[in-house]
């Protein structure tokens, strides 16, 4: 499958990876609209990845 990642957002926790996502990136404190597509691949590499202890 390569680097292609999918996302289901109706699986719970999938918008708050977009949102992490982001304010990662620094894109939040922006005024108007974003491209929430950017995000899909690191957003769904977050969600595969293991849970941080913490």
């Amino acid at each position: 499958m390569g680097d292609r990642h999918h996302l289901n957002l109706h699986e719970p926790g999938t918008v708050r990876a977009l949102v992490d996502e982001a304010r990662r990136r620094g894109l939040l404190p922006q005024a108007g609209e974003l491209d929430g597509s950017t995000l899909f691949g690191a957003a769904a590499v977050g969600r595969a990845a293991p849970a941080a202890p913490g």
